[in-house]
């Protein structure tokens, strides 16, 4: 299965888009670079900075794929 939209906002190059963004993450910190899951408008897994940062592209992909799996 595979998600109905994808978005990708850039901090600092569209203000606005960071904002509204921003709108959807509501008790999670603002931070650059971060994933989010959201599913019927809500995040149901966040991947911070800190979780992201030093890790290969292939274990984060992984964490997204199993936060896509235990929620969608």
């Amino acid at each position: 299965m595979r998600p109905a939209r994808a978005g990708t906002v850039v901090a600092g190059q569209d203000r606005e888009a960071t904002e509204r963004a921003r709108g959807y993450f509501t008790g999670h910190a603002p931070s650059s670079p971060s994933m989010a899951l959201l599913k019927d408008g809500a995040v149901v897994a966040m991947l911070p900075r800190h979780a992201i940062a030093g890790r290969a592209a292939h274990d984060n992909a992984a964490a997204l794929v199993r936060a896509f799996d235990a929620h969608c």
